[in-house]
């Protein structure tokens, strides 16, 4: 069964959130974290991105201290983020809780490949400052969205924190300290299975905290996947190399493209500097030979592109694809803006909510990066201090 239950959450106090709450530190690059860092000397990339792990040991107790963050009574918290999406505004609410740490796969499902080197420096933050400074979000199913119910009722009030990020997403924070509520909460999630959407890295170093140190807990936010605000985008690649568009004709028919359009099933496209590709599977026999020991995989588009088209037609190993030979580029205008002269762009639909669940039951995991949770959930909104 899954385990969660509520915490007195560290949160900032008396201060103006759009000054120092963050990103997660995975997508802060240097120019953002000066950036951030002129706001204010509270902004929370000074704990999440210092290169002395030390030094930010010494930031967060002074900031408890002097109460820029403050201990609350013990609490879930709802998480409410609402962005633009294709013209529409899109909602998306969770919560916040601690879940009780267990191995992956019987409640706790991964989805994806993950690279290890980033969990050490992770870690080593973590038993420095001996708390969670960043969330992890995962997904749950609850079609009768009884959960979703009991959440909403507390939206009703003035939330406790709101600030607009910028991207214009909106975030909002509720607090929730009725005991009922709470229990009827802790409840309704035992009987769950809990799907890693963003976090694989952040739950495997509480894993290896566990492990040294004991401790049972990390903080978390929940969502239904039934909630609209479930949004899945693709993560294209840009292989650092100029490839030859005739080297993909045995297996996929190849057409000269316009512009970047909502791709088929089985179909990419390939773009270098000066034109752009629309490739479509020929033949599903190859998938047979490549997937022989994986059929699940056959219909997942990202798994073709790393097994067909990187590891047999362009012949990168398996152990390469990652940086710096492929990068992971959110987003087709970014993508767009990344191509040179030297390297190529592949672009891939997304998987489906319903394939990611599928795939993670039978215990496998897809290509890393295979999917982009849409939006980044922020840090700096609460705090656990492990063991308070």
């Amino acid at each position: 069964m899954v385990e969660i239950k509520a915490f007195g959450g560290l949160r900032y106090k008396d201060v103006d959130f759009q000054k120092v709450i963050t990103p997660p530190y995975d997508v802060i690059d240097d120019d953002m974290k000066k950036r951030f860092q002129e706001l204010s000397e509270y902004n929370f990339v000074n704990l999440i991105l210092n290169d002395d792990h030390n030094k930010a040991k010494e930031l967060f107790n002074e900031w408890i201290n002097k109460k820029i963050l403050v201990k609350d009574e013990d609490s879930l918290y709802i998480y409410q983020q609402e962005f633009k999406l294709d013209n529409k505004i899109i909602t998306r609410t969770g919560f916040i809780c601690l879940l009780k740490i267990e191995d992956f796969g019987k409640n706790i499902l991964p989805h994806e490949k993950t690279f290890d080197k980033y969990i050490n420096d992770r870690f080593d933050l973590m038993v420095k400052t001996r708390s969670n400074l960043e969330n992890i979000f995962l997904i749950y199913q609850d079609r009768n969205k009884e959960i979703d119910s009991l959440i909403i009722l507390s939206t009703e009030k003035e939330e406790n924190i709101k600030f607009i990020d910028d991207d214009n997403c909106v975030h909002k924070i509720w607090k929730i300290d009725n005991g009922e509520v709470i229990e009827k909460i802790v409840s309704l999630m035992s009987d769950k299975k809990l799907l890693i959407a963003d976090g694989h890295h952040r739950y495997k170093t509480a894993l290896k905290y566990r492990k040294e140190h004991g401790n049972e807990y990390v903080m978390a936010t929940l969502v239904n996947s039934f909630n609209e605000g479930v949004v899945i985008l693709p993560t294209n690649r840009l292989v650092n190399e100029k490839v030859n568009i005739e080297d993909f004709s045995d297996y996929f028919d190849v057409k000269e493209a316009d512009e970047i359009t909502n791709l088929e099933e089985k179909s990419f496209i390939v773009s270098t500097k000066e034109k752009k590709y629309l490739i479509k599977l020929k033949e599903e026999e190859i998938l047979n030979e490549v997937f022989k020991d994986n059929e699940i995989f056959k219909n997942l588009d990202v798994a073709i592109l790393h097994n067909l088209i990187f590891e047999k037609i362009l012949k990168i190993p398996m152990e390469e694809q990652k940086p710096p030979k492929i990068k992971f580029v959110k987003g087709n205008k970014l993508t767009i803006d990344s191509i040179n002269d030297s390297n190529t762009a592949f672009f891939v639909r997304c998987p489906s909510l319903e394939q990611t669940f599928n795939i993670a039951n039978t215990g496998k995991v897809m290509p890393q990066k295979s999917t982009y949770f849409y939006p980044k959930m922020f840090s700096g909104l609460v705090i656990y201090r492990i063991g308070s």
